[in-house]
């Protein structure tokens, strides 16, 4: 009985379990290691939405019966924009308000022509079918408005009282507000929309905005800036956001230690234990390496 039992065992074309189960460890444990790596991303893309229809506020509820172009807001007199500016910030200066059909102002210069233009269309868009505001300002620093020591929530809020973005039946302008030499930026909501739209408009700035503005892609920073923009007026899920440098290294990094520890399992002898160690390392050192990088990035958006 041993015998038979010993001989159908090894014989040729026999299944062997234990070979069997190595060969599966060997394939599924790094394909599992992989797709825990890539699920980061893909919850962060998913977290990239904005809320339910239910907390938009209703444009249909003050739209005007005719054209867009009455829900237009219209630029105040000179006398009446500065009494409005005034009354926040005295003594600062703001930006021309741009003309119709204009939707941004590049005092900075960092704007690209292509650029300018994609965003014109889609703010002019937004203003006909939603019938809401969107405008973006750069400048290149605050103080070359007066504003020296300013926050720029608070030359935020008061450009956008100057330039009569809302009135009180109407009240859902949008504003971008970028200044290159303090390395600041503002996303300045009407009060029509509330406080439901806080989480995303700080979205939309830290992970479509900020992140081009890191690598000097100031332009590029702006069009994402307005595309989500335009996305949560439109309750829309917001554009992706780009996808971090180290995230693929790091990846590959603990994948191939995971496929270092399962070689080193399925194999015996001290080459495969050196393998093990020396991948489990490089996975170590690249997953410090993404914290502090990631680090870097949470100080820079304070």
């Amino acid at each position: 009985m041993m015998c038979t039992m010993a001989c159908r065992r090894d014989a040729p074309g026999a299944p062997r379990p234990r070979a069997a189960r190595r060969r599966a460890a060997a394939v599924g444990v790094p394909l599992l290691a992989l797709l825990l790596c890539l699920a980061p991303a893909s919850a962060l893309r998913a977290q990239a939405t904005v809320p339910s229809a239910a907390a938009r506020p209703d444009p249909a509820a003050s739209r005007p019966d005719s054209s867009a172009a009455q829900a237009r807001p219209a630029a105040p007199d000179s006398a009446a924009a500065d009494s409005l500016g005034a009354a926040l910030l005295p003594g600062v200066t703001f930006p021309q308000r741009p003309a119709p059909g204009v939707h941004h102002v590049d005092e900075a210069g960092v704007i690209d022509p292509a650029d300018a233009r994609r965003l014109d269309a889609l703010a002019e868009a937004l203003l006909r079918d939603e019938h809401v505001p969107l405008l973006v300002v750069t400048l290149k620093d605050l103080a070359s408005h007066g504003a020296v020591g300013t926050p720029i929530e608070r030359y935020a809020a008061a450009l956008f009282r100057e330039w009569r973005m809302g009135t009180a039946e109407r009240d859902v302008g949008m504003l971008l507000l970028v200044s290159v030499g303090d390395r600041r930026a503002r996303i300045e909501l009407g009060a029509g929309w509330g406080h439901a739209y806080d989480a995303t408009t700080l979205t939309v700035m830290n992970t479509l905005i900020l992140p081009r503005f890191r690598e000097g892609r100031y332009s590029e920073g702006v069009l994402a800036g307005v595309r989500g923009l335009d996305a949560m007026a439109r309750g829309r899920p917001l554009p992706s956001p780009p996808t971090p440098w180290w995230q693929w290294p790091l990846t590959g990094a603990i994948f191939l230690g995971v496929s270092g520890i399962v070689y080193s399992v399925v194999n015996s002898g001290r080459y495969g234990w050196a393998y093990s160690i020396a991948s489990g390392l490089v996975g170590l050192v690249s997953l410090l390496l993404a914290v502090r990088a990631e680090a870097r990035d949470e100080r820079s958006r304070t």
